[in-house]
């Protein structure tokens, strides 16, 4: 008796591949959107540990943001490449590549003893990091940004007398002065190829001056800052104390 051979025709093989691909189509962007998610959900763990490594510094440092300038030959680039002697043009300090500066466009160097060694805690997953500030600079951006209005910024390695060597926040640069904090933004996540921070206003034009949210020069000043009188709603540069909290007031 002769064997019957089974398998699939043509006909029948091109249906199932045609369902496979239906199929797929299908479930492809379902996986996308919920890989996605997961990296949104990665990114907004990453800046709570972030917070909470942030608010352990200021506890060992009299509750003050971190803040500094300084100069770490070979620690004070991100990028492990960098701590090899030779591997940067110059001291990496004082002119570019500012490889081991450490002050404000490298503000997670302050807070690493805090978050372990692992860097991609400063990376969110949806983003790529800029590979120019990466390789010449050790440096993250296109990720998250630290908001300089609470936490001041210092210029001073070099020279601390230049104008604006020291910027300090116009709420005292502490944890314990800030009115709002579960409202206030200490890291944000920042698209820019350019900074990793969020720039301030400072004025006036000197060597200390006092660095306010980017908005305030605009429409916060006439709430926040003293008048020349009630009847001239002219900001000064002096703060009022009394309007922090914020409270509403109205010139007459």
């Amino acid at each position: 008796m002769a064997r019957r051979l089974y398998g699939f025709t043509l006909i029948e093989l091109l249906v199932v591949i045609a369902i496979i691909a239906v199929l797929a189509g299908l479930l492809f962007p379902v996986l996308a959107r919920a890989k996605e998610a997961a990296k949104k959900t990665t990114c907004a763990s990453n800046i709570q540990q972030i917070g909470m490594a942030t608010l352990l510094y200021a506890s060992d440092y009299d509750e003050h943001y971190p803040r500094q300038d300084n100069c770490r030959p070979l620690e004070g680039s991100l990028n492990p490449r960098h701590r090899d002697p030779g591997t940067v043009p110059g001291d990496g300090c004082t002119s570019w590549p500012f490889t081991y500066r450490v002050n404000h466009w490298k503000w997670q160097v302050w807070i690493l003893p805090y978050t372990g060694p692992d860097i991609d805690l400063f990376i969110c997953p949806s983003r790529e990091k800029d590979p120019a500030g990466w390789e010449e600079n050790g440096e993250i951006w296109n990720a998250y940004a630290i908001n300089l209005a609470l936490t001041g910024a210092l210029n001073t390695y070099g020279n601390p007398n230049r104008l604006g060597a020291d910027r300090t926040s116009f709420l005292g640069g502490t944890t314990i002065t800030v009115p709002d904090p579960s409202s206030a933004m200490l890291f944000i996540e920042l698209s820019s190829s350019r900074i990793n921070f969020l720039p301030v206003f400072t004025t006036p034009s000197a060597t200390n001056q006092t660095a306010y949210p980017t908005a305030l020069r605009e429409l916060w000043a006439p709430m926040l800052m003293q008048w020349v009188s009630t009847t001239d709603c002219t900001p000064t540069n002096e703060i009022d104390r009394a309007l922090i909290p914020l409270k509403p007031r109205f010139c007459v």
